[in-house]
């Protein structure tokens, strides 16, 4: 017994259209992640992306695949930018950089970091501005930051 071609081609058709919808959602996050964020919180977003699911440890090690200008281009930013945001990371003790590897020290506020925007008015070292933040919509928060 044959199957019928046109139950088969629509089958087929949302399957594409499902899987065309994905990718369409992954660009636009990047998009968002590279016109609405700081180089901060693209850096801490792709330190939890990396890491294992479900996240278990106090620590996780990355290994970096690529070279830090090739990172650096992924993040729409140069090698310098990145290498201020890593010690940045460093000095509130988020993460350990030891030659292409990438140690998270800190989950929890790298966690807290990407879900937010970093304090940049005030000296404060090791926070993130979340409390005010979170009880404002997403689209005022964006026209904020382009305010800013």
């Amino acid at each position: 017994m044959r199957s019928d071609p046109t139950k088969d081609f629509r089958s087929f058709a949302l399957r594409m259209l499902g899987s065309m919808s994905q990718h369409l959602r992954v660009i636009v996050g990047l998009l968002d992640d590279l016109t609405l964020k700081d180089m901060e919180t693209r850096l801490a977003n792709w330190l939890l992306k990396q890491c294992p699911r479900p996240v278990s440890a106090t620590q996780v090690e990355i290994k970096l695949d690529r070279t830090k200008r090739v990172l650096a281009a992924e993040f729409g930013a140069t090698s310098e930018t990145l290498s201020r945001s890593l010690a940045k990371f460093r000095d509130r003790k988020l993460l350990r950089v030891k030659g292409n590897t990438l140690v998270v020290t800190d989950l929890p506020n790298c966690r807290n970091c990407s879900e937010s925007t970093w304090e940049k008015s005030s000296g404060l070292v090791g926070g993130c501005v979340a409390q005010e933040m979170h009880t404002i919509p997403q689209e005022l928060r964006s026209a904020f930051l382009f305010a800013a």
